[in-house]
């Protein structure tokens, strides 16, 4: 089993911090998601969202070349986030609700109790706010099953295959009705 790895470098702080405009463009938003609050780490910000905790990363200029702007890094979605933990004097431990290594990332922060007590409680109205994007994408599946039913009442006996796409529960991505993860956020479906 792997170690949870250390995503910023010994030698930075961060702080409660205004997010850089590049880096608020290279977060994918998510229908309906506001950034929250943002702390400034190494290369780039720890973002918390109303529906995620986001790692964003500048790449740094390498051998006088141009930097290639800003990354999307590893994603928390609240749902499933388990509650942060501060495992050194200022690191501070985020992972998914299966708690494998793979699935854990450690952030180097000026105020590790702090920002951990602002995602702590964050998360139940984060699992909230799922919660009704859930019930909303349901609601339209079961919408489109009925109008997928209709058609293949109304062609009768004949072999019509209907391919139905449905919004993920969790991201709203389009993806085909019998899927069982989203291919976009990899949410179980079922």
């Amino acid at each position: 089993m792997n170690a949870p790895r250390l995503l910023v470098g010994p030698d930075e702080v961060t702080k409660p911090d205004p997010l850089d405009p590049g880096a608020a463009l290279a977060i994918s938003p998510l229908d309906g998601e506001q950034v929250e609050r943002a702390w400034r780490v190494r290369f780039g910000f720890l973002v918390l969202t109303n529906l995620r905790v986001v790692s964003v990363w500048h790449q740094p200029r390498l051998f006088g070349l141009a930097s290639s702007g800003w990354r999307e890094g590893r994603t928390f979605f609240l749902f499933e986030l388990a509650p942060p933990k501060v495992v050194a004097h200022r690191v501070l431990e985020l992972s998914g609700s299966e708690g494998l290594a793979e699935n854990t990332s450690r952030f180097l922060l000026a105020d590790p109790d702090g920002v951990s007590a602002e995602i702590a409680a964050a998360i139940p109205g984060g699992r909230a706010a799922w919660q009704g994007r859930r019930e909303r994408v349901e609601k339209e599946i079961e919408a489109q099953r009925a109008r997928r039913s209709a058609i293949t009442a109304a062609a009768g006996a004949s072999a019509v295959r209907v391919l139905v796409k449905v919004p993920c529960r969790y991201c709203g991505s389009l993806m085909v009705e019998g899927d069982s993860h989203c291919p976009n956020c990899g949410a179980p479906q079922h």
